[in-house]
């Protein structure tokens, strides 16, 4: 603490994030991942993998691709109240616990089981949610 209260900027420098990019997200990487590695996906199909503090970023989803686009099939799926501007936030804990958390403008989160829609926990906030 006495050193924070000398010198606060050492701090701040020591918390920044070192950026990698790369076109081409192998499938070799991702079958390679450990689930202890800290994924999130933005708009645009911007993929980042987040690993003590140096962030890659990667453009896009592998070139082999097994899944047909055309014989994708709705699993679940729930009223929000409102609409939903932010990207949901995928969370994958162990093999078992895998998550989706998502917050609307009707101020609703609520966190649902990836592979069944089950509703984990839902909380009400006194305002919209935008990010």
């Amino acid at each position: 603490l006495f050193e924070y209260i000398n010198n606060p900027q050492q701090e701040q420098q020591q918390d920044k994030t070192i950026e990698h990019f790369t076109p081409n997200l192998t499938n070799e990487l991702i079958k390679n991942s450990s689930l202890n590695h800290i994924w999130s996906i933005q708009r645009c199909s911007k993929i980042f993998l987040h690993n003590n503090h140096v962030m890659s970023q990667y453009s896009t989803l592998p070139n082999e691709s097994t899944v047909v686009a055309n014989k994708l099939i709705l699993n679940w799926k729930y009223s929000m109240n409102k609409c939903i501007d932010a990207s949901p936030l995928i969370v994958i804990l162990d093999e078992y616990r895998q998550y989706v958390i998502i917050g609307s403008h009707a101020g609703l989160i609520n966190t649902y089981q990836i592979n069944n829609g089950q509703l984990i926990w839902s909380f009400q906030t006194n305002d919209r949610i935008e990010a």
